[in-house]
């Protein structure tokens, strides 16, 4: 309940549109991506309605909600791959201030420091 947006995707993942038909709708390289097959019947149903904002709600909608589900597969991937990659560095450290780069902290206060000056 809750007006379908709980989090489970019933819906088959939109078909793949091909080379040939986003270079047919003039698609920018930019949108060519999973949500394409969506992307172009809602620029025909803009087209059509002269960009009229109270039409194409459906098709806008689907298409949205495509783009956010592959934007969440996008930070998982990139979660997923901080959390295993080799000397990567975790939130925590992060906060910190720690990472690949010394901090004034991590040098030796016996050591000679570089005033600046000539």
């Amino acid at each position: 309940m809750g007006g379908g947006h709980d989090g489970h995707h019933d819906e088959a993942r939109p078909k793949q549109a091909s080379q040939a038909a986003m270079y047919d709708a003039k698609l920018d390289v930019a949108y060519r991506d999973q949500c394409a097959a969506l992307l172009i019947p809602l620029n025909k149903c803009r087209y059509e309605t002269m960009y009229a904002p109270w039409e194409c709600g459906h098709e806008r909608h689907t298409y949205e909600k495509c783009q956010y589900i592959e934007f969440q597969k996008r930070v998982a991937a990139l979660n997923q791959s901080k959390k295993w990659s080799v000397g990567g560095v975790d939130d925590k450290s992060v906060r910190r201030g720690g990472g690949a780069w010394p901090t004034t902290h991590d040098l030796d206060s016996r050591a000679p420091v570089a005033t600046g000056t000539c």
